[in-house]
């Protein structure tokens, strides 16, 4: 059974610009899993399009249960991969055709992309995506096409922002670059959204929700649609924001029973006007400043570089969602990947309802005592789980992310791969 996984991505450039990026995207801060690029092949065909084939060669990790079936050094840790692009000026497209030419008797992974201009808005180009895992590996077909299907997930994501970066860089040099995210919300980051919405949110009203780009946010809705999330959502009062895990809701007064529920994904989170924002400093460097002091003549002050180059627009980049108060305040859900999820639970108590239900205990909120920890571990199954694999579960602690689970094990003196039965 061959593995088929289908995709979009929006760029808001226009398709020109896209293509010219295209060819310029190596290296950028997401590439590093590529290791060379190189064009061997390019020309103008009888139909007026241009065919380029490049050879690109890339990391190629094994996963852990292959280190233990695959004997070390039979299988090459570098993949090499053929490139084959058509660019239709006329038709404005460019088509290409990815596959691996070694490991092909492990698995051969084809893909392609369609890149077109949006039809709603030329300034826009959306790429269409096709992969294909097919494996013939007797006894491993499933487990490797399945294995195949989500790296390829998680690399189709940093080709497509790398290639963003590239626009950005190219198309818009007096602007801030967008940010290179390199780490995960996490429970810190989701209880700090609802203190924060908290402040802002409880017992008003929302009176107003837009979204700037519905199309390419439809899909993020996982039981419900962006107008009927936002149906559910206007003219209500909030009294309380909620949290369990990496999960967000809203608590309302009346007892309609639809509350809304936020996953921030690998990028999401609120920012509320004229609200102080707390981010993750990064490179910081102290700019001397001169400053007139009324007493002592001339004095020198420092502020952090970053202060200097904030971005203070409004409403900031990556605004998906936007919320208007009956008191005047202006929220933004904000996601650079786009990988949040939004749900509409039918009750007013969604501890009891998917996905929230099948969560395990939020460490901040409701910690077992150690005996119960204990009782819950021994219980967990498969009992061979490594230690790490076991608190990046939801289903047994819910909230725990890579950054925290690394430093729950390294301050306890734990080898994130031990086993939980040894």
């Amino acid at each position: 059974m061959v593995k088929t996984y289908i995709d979009q991505w929006l760029y808001t450039f226009p398709w020109s610009q896209v293509i010219s990026g295209f060819w310029q995207k190596y290296p950028n801060p997401y590439s590093g899993h590529i290791l060379s690029e190189d064009v061997y092949y390019r020309t103008i065909t009888d139909d007026q399009t241009l065919l380029t084939k490049r050879l690109l060669t890339k990391t190629n990790k094994i996963p852990r249960w292959g280190e233990r079936i695959f004997s070390r050094g039979s299988v090459s840790t570098i993949a090499f991969i053929i490139e084959e692009s058509i660019c239709d000026l006329k038709q404005k497209t460019l088509t290409t055709i990815t596959k691996n030419i070694n490991l092909t008797y492990l698995m051969i992974v084809d893909e392609t992309c369609i890149y077109r201009p949006d039809q709603n808005d030329e300034t826009r180009t959306i790429c269409e995506k096709k992969v294909l895992a097919t494996s013939e590996l007797f006894g491993f077909k499933t487990v490797l096409e399945t294995f195949a299907i989500k790296r390829y997930k998680k690399n189709q994501e940093l080709a497509s922002l790398g290639l963003e970066f590239t626009l950005h860089k190219l198309f818009l040099p007096h602007s801030p670059l967008p940010p290179v995210i390199d780490k995960m919300p996490e429970l810190p980051e989701v209880e700090y959204a609802r203190k924060l919405l908290s402040r802002f949110l409880n017992h008003t009203h929302i009176t107003k929700v837009s979204y700037p780009d519905a199309d390419s946010l439809a899909r993020r809705f996982m039981n419900c649609t962006p107008t009927t999330f936002a149906n559910s959502l206007v003219n209500r009062k909030i009294i309380d924001i909620k949290r369990h895990g990496k999960y967000l809701w809203f608590e309302m007064a009346d007892q309609q029973p639809l509350t809304p529920i936020f996953h921030f994904g690998m990028s999401g989170g609120f920012r509320i006007k004229s609200a102080p924002d707390v981010t993750y400093a990064k490179e910081i460097k102290l700019v001397k400043m001169k400053a007139k002091n009324e007493v002592d003549g001339q004095c020198e002050s420092f502020v952090y570089d970053e202060q200097l180059d904030a971005d203070l627009s409004w409403p900031p980049r990556f605004t998906r969602i936007r919320f208007t108060t009956a008191t005047g305040h202006d929220v933004c859900y904000t996601d650079l990947r786009k990988f949040g999820r939004f749900h509409l639970v039918d009750s007013i108590t969604p501890l009891s309802c998917l996905p929230l239900s099948k969560l395990g205990f939020d460490p901040y909120l409701d910690m077992p005592k150690l005996e119960k920890f204990i009782d819950l571990a021994q219980s967990y199954r498969p009992a061979s789980i490594e230690l790490k694999a076991l608190l990046l579960d939801q289903s047994f602690c819910a909230g725990i992310g890579n950054w925290i689970a690394d430093e729950i094990l390294y301050q306890s003196s734990f080898h994130p791969r031990k086993r939980l039965n040894t």
